[in-house]
């Protein structure tokens, strides 16, 4: 029974480990099997990790809509956009996690700091290390222009094509606004 008690502690790490098949971390070890195939560098790595994973996603949707249009011949653009932004916004997280991963060293026993999440990468800010942290520094820029995006959908077109009762827009723009009543869509960039 005392060990029942000393396993019951922590349910919330047992649901957390339940759901790791989720992570992009575990995405990606379950990826790294392409280290048997071709040696990818380290930037190559941080690159198809950040960038490439999410842009996989992203591109699913976009080939499944070019087949449904090519059965069915009707273009449903608005539907397309509003699964891209739902994604994107799903994705904001991941890439600022990413970006940030250059710059999050530890001390190991040697004496040296590494990466976190990479231990071959020793952070000097020269060699690997810079590069990765200049890509990190790139890669801010996908969540700022994603969220000034949305600050232009929510804040410029919105109100006119209110107006103009535009539904299909407000369709495509509904991973914004579909949470908030009429009225208070700028919540949304909070």
């Amino acid at each position: 029974m005392f060990r029942w008690c000393a396993s019951a502690q922590d349910p919330f790490r047992t649901l957390l480990d339940t759901f790791d098949f989720l992570s992009p971390d575990h995405i990606w070890d379950q990826l790294d099997t392409l280290s048997c195939i071709a040696t990818l560098s380290h930037e190559s790595a941080f690159l198809l990790q950040s960038v490439g994973l999410p842009l996989l996603c992203c591109l699913t949707p976009v080939v499944i809509h070019m087949i449904l249009f090519g059965r069915r011949r009707e273009m449903k653009r608005h539907l397309l956009l509003d699964t891209l932004g739902l994604l994107c916004v799903i994705f904001i997280t991941i890439t600022c996690n990413s970006m940030s991963e250059p710059f999050q060293c530890e001390l190991h026993p040697n004496g040296l700091y590494t990466m976190r999440t990479n231990h071959e990468v020793v952070c000097n800010f020269s060699g690997a290390h810079l590069r990765l942290c200049c890509i990190g520094w790139a890669l801010c820029l996908f969540p700022s222009l994603f969220v000034a995006f949305c600050f232009w959908i929510v804040v410029v077109e919105l109100p006119k094509r209110l107006q103009a009762a535009d539904m299909k827009f407000v369709q495509a723009c509904s991973f914004l606004i579909l949470r908030f009543r009429p009225g208070c869509e700028k919540f949304a960039l909070v």
